[in-house]
């Protein structure tokens, strides 16, 4: 029987990475073994304010748009697991984390991790991710993410630096 490599990289991989403050306030940083997989574009949110007169006018009044990216993560067992639940465990709290698409370049985007649909807007439409890590087969773990961007004009470059065209 082999052992599984719990130290693998995928080699030639367009890898994110993710700055980031621990909970006792230290800024760590971590960088993805595997690319992420079915990442979505953009997921855009309106938050509005609908009104209706006594005379029956309807009218709406957008305040601003949230953009959103999913996607799904793995972590390999062992320290890649444990950076992961490190992660998580810290960014659940609403901070503004740093996403680098990739992790070989400087430009990163503000975004924040959304648990369950937390949101400003309370509507149906806020997608809802599951940061939960859950066996996906053997030494390999598996969560679905959602990231809100800071700045909904982010969502094209973030997603076309994460989905390279070979």
């Amino acid at each position: 029987m082999s052992v599984p490599n719990l130290s693998f990289v995928l080699a030639g991989a367009v890898l994110p990475k993710i700055a980031y403050t621990d909970l006792s306030g230290n800024p760590q940083t971590l960088t993805f073994r595997m690319p992420p997989t079915s990442v979505d574009p953009i997921s855009p949110v309106p938050n509005r304010a609908d009104n209706v007169a006594g005379d029956g006018t309807m009218w709406s009044i957008n305040l601003y748009v949230e953009a959103y990216v999913q996607m799904r993560v793995t972590a390999l067992m062992g320290d890649d697991l444990t950076n992961w639940i490190n992660f998580l465990s810290a960014a659940v709290n609403g901070q503004v984390l740093q996403l680098y698409p990739d992790s070989t370049k400087t430009s990163h985007y503000g975004v924040r991790l959304m648990v369950g649909g937390s949101s400003n807007a309370n509507n149906s439409n806020v997608p809802s991710g599951d940061p939960t890590m859950k066996r996906a087969g053997v030494c390999r773990f598996q969560a679905q993410l959602v990231f809100r961007y800071e700045n909904p004009s982010d969502a094209a470059t973030v997603f076309a630096a994460l989905n390279p065209i070979a």
